[in-house]
């Protein structure tokens, strides 16, 4: 298995020497040991390692904070502080390059095992997440795109630029085909000019590997390594490093053609990124089936229409070959033209209806053939008495021997002029499987909602690892501060963002050392300095997220105070949002009412009354009311 690669970053070569060792001893590999500043933004460029332990105090004109600014910013590199300062101003300066860990020597293989995991962890998170979020923003935007674009080359090339420019993907191709293998329309975004050696490799009839698989199965096709395996491909060369997904794009029995992207490799074995992106591949061939039979119906209406027009003796043939149902009725409601697609979608003979009375009819046969007779007859008698007609009516037709069941969406068109001036024409269009689409676009949003909430919990849940008392916390918080949003008559989708913020307003105390978390004595200065870093380091965390509320925000102010004494900005009144200002009684309430690590429960009457007391000066006066009204009159309990 591959060791996690290492750059130790310390200006003491025998404390160097020693962390080489504790990390080797752990199981790691120390790629290099530089001491100063400059020395090691060139070495993290040179050998890319998975972390960087960086010494604050340096050699050199560059000290550990503006390295590790650069590193961040040019390689995207993790990096711990490992330093023997711990002072106010050290932690700020710090703070601003986002660290993923702060250990202060001396320190244990204990502490620095965990404070390492920790911050691989996060970092491997950070980046899924941020990929996850990425696809499904171009997911969004495709299924946006396949319902309001209607040209087959400007739908392709849109879907293309649409999933890299959201950076889900360095590079998207599509070809079509037709029946006989043939391309007949490709596009690309983050290719250029050597997508043009693709297209001719199709036009010989020859596919790259990962096409040929793509061909004969319906599973999506990993190709690890393109740049070596691909020997075949003129596209090879553009996926050194990455490796490519491939999937047939297929609706019902036909397979239009295929989409292939190029993804970081570690994410191309991802399950759910895998389920994403056949879920997109869905999308984008039900949008061609669609413009297949959205061309196929405008080809037939206007057949019709020219068949009206100049070749009234062939209007039979063009009605029996259009996708829709027809009905023609003259003055009296008598049936004068049945086509073939009726016989089809209601399993009655054209022939047997041809000349009755459609009112007849409806009465005694054709009602019945529908989920709700009664309702359909009333609709459309309601036209034929007021000589209106029907604008859209969907009805459900339920199967029956040789029937299949079907949504049929009828409407009717008056004849004005010719022969039949005075009467009807009736469609019956089959709208089948775009309620099946719809269902499984609900279906699909409904999966997206649900693997939201489950990252909201993942996220919620990893302080465990440090400090199980935070997990508990953040639960028991949660149900008061919507319990109070609640009573005071917030919406919903305020009350969900509380939600999500509880769940989530400790989870910068994942950078704090598990030591001060579990401490059971007072904290120094220097120590509840650092603590009061999470609300900004749990902003920083969820800040890139794209959240419907200002989860990030709250959870930043959740510990501001009215009279400005809090903490980290120093905010005032109305200057917090009062999602904040619900969290900070919930928390301070729940606080005091439970253990903590460093004293036992002090009840639940000290923590009102110290609501109570403070209110208007540290504490929102009609917070505190709703949260006091709560315990005393309506019942509220944490468990």
């Amino acid at each position: 298995m591959k060791k996690t690669k290492i750059l130790v970053v310390e200006d003491e070569r025998i404390v160097a020497e020693d962390i080489k060792r504790s990390l080797e001893a752990l199981g790691y590999k120390v790629c290099s040991i530089v001491s100063t500043g400059e020395e090691a933004v060139k070495q993290a460029g040179r050998y890319k390692p998975d972390l960087v332990l960086m010494d604050i105090v340096l050699k050199g004109k560059m000290n550990g904070i503006k390295a590790a600014n650069q590193i961040t910013s040019l390689y995207h590199i993790p990096v711990v502080y490992l330093t023997a300062y711990a002072d106010e101003n050290t932690l700020q300066r710090a703070k601003i390059t986002q660290p993923y860990g702060y250990i202060i020597k001396p320190f244990t293989d204990r502490e620095l095992y965990s404070n390492i995991e920790i911050a691989l962890y996060k970092s491997r998170m950070e980046r899924k997440i941020e990929h996850l979020n990425a696809v499904l923003r171009a997911l969004c935007n495709v299924s946006q795109l396949t319902t309001t674009e209607k040209d087959r080359d400007r739908l392709l090339k849109g879907a293309c630029e649409n999933l890299i420019g959201t950076r889900g993907y360095h590079s998207a191709w599509i070809v079509l085909w037709d029946e006989n293998g043939k391309p007949v329309t490709a596009a690309e975004a983050g290719l250029g000019e050597d997508f043009f050696k693709m297209i001719e490799l199709l036009k010989d009839g020859k596919l790259p590997i990962c096409g040929e698989k793509a061909l004969f199965q319906s599973d999506i096709v990993v190709t690890s390594n393109p740049f070596s395996i691909c020997t075949n491909c003129p596209l090879a060369g553009k996926y050194k490093g990455r490796s490519a997904m491939t999937v047939r794009l297929e609706h019902g029995e036909k397979i239009y053609g295929m989409l292939t992207v190029s993804i970081p490799r570690e994410l191309a074995r991802d399950k759910e990124e895998q389920k994403l992106f056949k879920e997109l591949a869905g999308e984008l061939a039900f949008a061609l089936y669609s413009i297949e039979i959205e061309e196929e119906r405008k080809q037939a209406e206007k057949k019709l229409r020219e068949s009206e027009e100049k070749y009234a003796s062939l209007i039979n043939d063009a009605i029996d070959s259009l996708p829709s149902g027809i009905f023609i009725l003259d003055r009296d409601f008598k049936i004068v033209w049945v086509n073939r697609t009726i016989e089809d979608f209601f399993g009655i003979d054209k022939n047997s209806l041809i000349g009755c009375d459609k009112r007849k009819a409806i009465k005694e046969r054709i009602k019945y053939i529908f989920e709700d007779p009664e309702q359909f007859e009333q609709i459309v008698f309601r036209t034929y008495e007021n000589n209106t007609y029907v604008e859209k009516f969907e009805c459900h037709v339920l199967p029956s021997g040789k029937r299949k069941e079907r949504f049929l969406l009828h409407w009717s068109i008056p004849i004005r002029t010719g022969a039949l001036v005075g009467g009807r024409i009736e469609h019956y269009y089959d709208i089948t499987e775009q309620k099946r689409a719809k269902e499984k676009l609900q279906q699909s949003y409904n999966k997206l909602k649900k693997t939201f909430w489950q990252i909201v919990r993942t996220l919620s849940t990893i302080t465990k690892v440090k400090d199980p008392y935070t997990a508990g916390h953040q639960q028991r918080v949660t149900k008061l501060a919507c319990a109070i949003a609640t009573e005071m008559g917030l919406p919903d989708e305020r009350i969900e963002g509380i939600y999500i913020a509880g769940l989530l307003h400790d989870i910068g105390k994942i950078a704090i050392p598990a030591e001060i978390l579990n401490k059971p004595t007072k904290l120094t200065e220097a120590e509840s300095n650092l603590i009061k870093t999470h609300p900004q380091v749990g902003y920083d965390i969820l800040k890139n997220i794209e959240f419907s509320e200002p989860i990030a925000q709250i959870v930043l102010q959740h510990h501001e105070m009215m009279d400005g004494s809090g903490y980290p900005q120093g905010l005032k009144g109305k200057e917090i949002l009062l999602e904040a200002r619900i969290l900070a009684v919930a928390d301070v309430v729940e606080a005091i009412s439970s253990h903590r690590p460093y004293r036992p429960a002090l009840g639940l009457d000290k923590a009102l009354e110290e609501i109570a007391q403070n209110k208007g000066t540290l504490y929102d006066p009609k917070v505190v009311d709703t949260c006091l009204k709560l315990f005393t009159e309506k019942g509220f309990r944490f468990d």
